[in-house]
């Protein structure tokens, strides 16, 4: 990895010229000396030579030291000035002002070298307006795709072959619950439970693998990551030979209170159900004394007639209500998708194989219509059953067509299963399902019902029937041609694996730049955070959408002197939350693979640091500060405040001393800032972390001389 230049700039070097003339009157001097000495009579007259020599030495030195001052402070700081200047004009803003300190020796440089810095700049939007064409109408194309994506109801996200976010719509946002983990470039995997989406994923790239199998989408229900809302996805791979190759696209519509009114419904029809069993039962006893009618008395016969009168009544009332509720609340079925038996039991083997026993397919693959993740669970639990209890070690998987039905007959050479086994199997809850449902609820949602038997040759058989696809009969859809990509989405093409932290450039960084209000300068005298703003940096590209802002109810009352800086008061805070859950929520939305960047960082850190025992909470990723990088790259001014920085590089400062308003402006200084560093050498994460320690290092040198 190359090593990030080390802060020796055009000064210094001119000031290493000043040992060429100084060698020269040193060595003139020592010359003249040795020819003049000599002839001198007495040592008196040569201690005066000396002398005179010496003086001489020192005075004309010492004016050479001053001419040197002024050429550096009038010649030399002022061409670094036009130098630094030129490079802000070229690549973050075109009207910065060169700034000079003092009067300076290049006359009307400065000015020309402005007026060129403008000149190009109106150059190269002429130049991109001919390239493009009209850069109106792709604005215009940019902003009606994203009125039709904020139109639409269901939730789109696009993630890349590694499952990180590239696009989202407001939908999903909304559908999600706006969580902090939702943001470019952050892993799906932070959002949704992992495993559905993984084993569709794996089915829809192995079908997309295999000639003949056009299947490029499918569909699951999932949870959130939290378990809070269940959702209805469908997933489509994106074709193979575009921009976006392995990419794929989830749309997500929020299916939770549909779910919840299903189990109210079944929960309704169970209880009429169960209410029908007393009657039924005293019906049945009363079947049973039919042949003890002729021997009662006439009271006992009355009485034996009302119970049946009574009891036939209520069944019929208990009935008549079962038909409205069935009627009103019937359950619809599960979210069901075609999917191949052969992708199916692929998928089983793949991710169980291990613990299964040596699955053999014969016959033709057929199209099922099912819940693919839930039946390939139970497909997995009842062949791991087989292995670990009957012993089962190979078996032989055949998909047989009957009656709009798929068999899927499992058999292997030995004993059949019991009905006593089988029913403890099917009625074992999965922990992998939501609500840890048993496998045969699974088989009953697909109408489905699973028997074992016994075949010639000493052989057995488990069959699971699953309902058929309308595709058995189609002919396969022909493929996809379209190429076209609305965005090349960057996010794709940084590297899955991402390696050490010093090895990632600046470029392809995911930052969030944050900063803080407080009650005061100094965590190691009690003040504490009252405010937190955060804005996300994504590939050198400023995303105002996904930002934090919280206010924290300090322990101790705001000052005043701190209230007029910024504004926030005790009766602001008087309802927010403690430091804790806040840090916790902003941990959160930063995640874990990102880089944390502030201006004057070591002050906003300092404060994290002091609060994190009290969230429980730990932030280890490192940090740039925007301060020390403005150092190292405009060492030829003194001004490095954020306002100073903000001007300098044609950053809009519409709001100060707000957390999230000073924020976007440290985030849209460091995406300026990559630019100019990638000029000066510094292309990684750890070559600026260096440059920032030199810096520090640097004045902390100068502090001592002071």
């Amino acid at each position: 990895m190359p090593r990030s230049p080390r802060p020796v700039r055009p000064r210094a070097r001119f000031w290493l010229f000043l040992l060429v003339p100084l060698g020269v009157l040193l060595g003139a001097l020592l010359a003249l000396g040795h020819y003049l000495l000599p002839q001198l009579p007495d040592d008196l007259q040569r201690g005066r030579a000396i002398l005179a020599l010496g003086a001489f030495g020192l005075g004309f030195g010492g004016l050479l030291a001053l001419i040197w001052l002024v050429l550096d402070q009038r010649l030399t700081a002022a061409v670094a000035a036009v130098s630094h200047g030129a490079a802000i004009m070229r690549h973050s803003n075109p009207a910065h002002r060169i700034e000079l300190n003092g009067p300076h020796l290049l006359g009307t440089l400065p000015h020309r070298v402005e007026a060129l810095g403008r000149a190009l700049y109106e150059c190269r939007l002429e130049v991109a307006k001919a390239v493009t064409g009209d850069p109106r109408g792709l604005e215009a194309q940019k902003t009606r795709l994203e009125v039709v994506l904020q139109g639409l109801r269901q939730g789109v996200i696009v993630c890349d072959d590694h499952g990180r976010i590239m696009l989202y719509n407001p939908a999903a946002r909304a559908i999600l619950d706006d969580p902090p983990e939702l943001g470019l470039c952050r892993p799906i995997g932070d959002l949704l439970a992992p495993a559905p989406l993984e084993h569709s994923l794996e089915q829809l790239r192995h079908s997309r693998a295999t000639p003949g199998d056009g299947s490029e989408s499918t569909e699951f229900v999932c949870a959130t990551r939290d378990q809070d809302r269940l959702l209805h996805c469908k997933l489509a791979l994106l074709p193979a030979s575009g921009p976006l190759q392995s990419a794929f696209v989830l749309t997500l519509d929020d299916i939770t209170h549909e779910l919840r009114g299903m189990a109210e419904r079944e929960q309704r029809l169970n209880a009429a159900l169960e209410a029908m069993r007393t009657p039924l039962a005293s019906l049945l006893a009363a079947a049973d004394s039919l042949d003890q009618v002729a021997s009662m008395t006439g009271d006992q016969r009355r009485a034996f007639e009302q119970l049946l009168r009574g009891e036939s009544h209520t069944l019929n009332e208990q009935f008549q209500q079962l038909a409205e509720e069935a009627q009103r609340f019937v359950s619809p079925p599960w979210v069901m998708a075609d999917l191949y038996t052969s992708d199916l039991l692929g998928s089983v083997t793949r991710r169980a194989g291990h613990r299964l026993p040596r699955v053999r397919e014969i016959g033709l693959p057929l199209w099922v219509h099912a819940e693919g993740h839930a039946i390939g669970l139970v497909l997995e639990h009842l062949l791991a059953r087989l292995a670990a209890e009957q012993g089962v070690e190979d078996i032989t998987v055949e998909a047989l067509m009957g009656d709009q039905r798929v068999y899927l007959d499992l058999s292997w050479t030995g004993e059949p299963v019991s009905s006593e086994r089988l029913d403890q199997w099917l009625d074992a809850p999965q922990p992998e399902l939501a609500g840890e449902l048993p496998a045969r609820a699974v088989l009953e949602r697909h109408h489905s019902v699973a028997w074992s038997r016994s075949l010639d040759h000493g052989r057995a058989c488990l069959r699971l029937p699953l309902p058929a696809s309308t595709r058995q009969w189609c002919p396969p859809a022909p493929p996809e041609t379209g190429t076209d990509a609305f965005y090349d989405f960057s996010v794709a093409e940084q590297p899955a694996d991402l390696g050490a932290w010093a090895d990632r450039p600046l470029d392809q960084l995911n930052c969030v730049v944050f900063d803080t209000e407080t009650t005061g300068l100094s965590p190691a005298r009690g003040h504490e955070i009252i405010a937190i703003g955060a804005v996300r940096l994504v590939n050198g590209r400023v995303v105002q959408h996904e930002y934090f802002e919280e206010l924290v109810r300090p322990r101790r009352a705001i000052p005043a002197s701190a209230t007029r800086i910024h504004g926030i008061s005790d009766e602001d805070v008087a309802r927010a939350a403690e430091i804790g859950p806040v840090l916790q929520r902003f941990q959160r939305f930063v995640g874990e693979d990102t880089v944390l960047a502030a201006h004057n960082a070591a002050f906003d850190m300092g404060f994290l640091r002091r609060a994190e025992a009290r969230a429980d909470v730990c932030f280890r990723q490192p940090v740039l500060d925007t301060l020390l990088l403005s150092v190292y790259l405009h060492d030829h001014t003194p001004d490095h405040t954020l306002e100073g920085v903000a001007e300098r590089l044609g950053v809009e400062v519409q709001k100060r001393h707000s957390a999230l308003a000073d924020a976007r402006v440290t985030a849209d200084i460091l995406a300026r800032m990559i630019t100019l560093l990638q000029e000066r050498g510094i292309h990684t994460l750890g070559q600026a972390v260096r440059a920032s320690e030199q810096v520090v290092a640097v004045r902390k040198q100068q502090a001592r001389f002071r």
